[in-house]
Formats: structure tokens, sequence, C-alpha cells
């Protein structure tokens, strides 16, 4: 289960995100853009559904 302060990657979206919060229903999750090399928020938070939100790492690779 993805919680606040994980790592994520969403569908549609490029790059790694961190959550920052969820939605009272769950349905929704703010995230922002995170630079892993440098292990730091890039400050561009956007809101998806939180069935789009998949771990860092899990996602297959493209042509996979």
């Amino acid at each position: 289960m993805i919680k606040v302060d994980d790592l994520v990657t969403a569908h549609g979206y490029n790059g790694a995100f961190r959550v920052c919060s969820f939605s009272e229903d769950q349905g929704t999750a703010e995230i922002e853009l995170f630079n892993v090399s440098k292990q730091q928020p890039m400050h561009y938070r956007i809101s998806v559904p939180t069935s789009a939100l998949s771990p860092f790492g899990e996602a297959p690779l493209p042509g996979s």
C-alpha cells in the first residue's frame, strides 16, 4: 500500500514523485516531482487519481 512520503510513478507522467497527501476519501493524491539522484523535491506538485500510482522502481520499462 502506498503511503505519504513514498516514492511513486504516475501513469501518464515521466519521472519519480513523492506522495505529499491523500484526499479524505483516498481517491486522489497530491504528488511532488522528486529528483532521485539528488534526493530532493523539485517543488512541482500535481493531483492525480490514486489508481494512477505505482511504487517507484516497480513500473515496467518501456518496450518490456
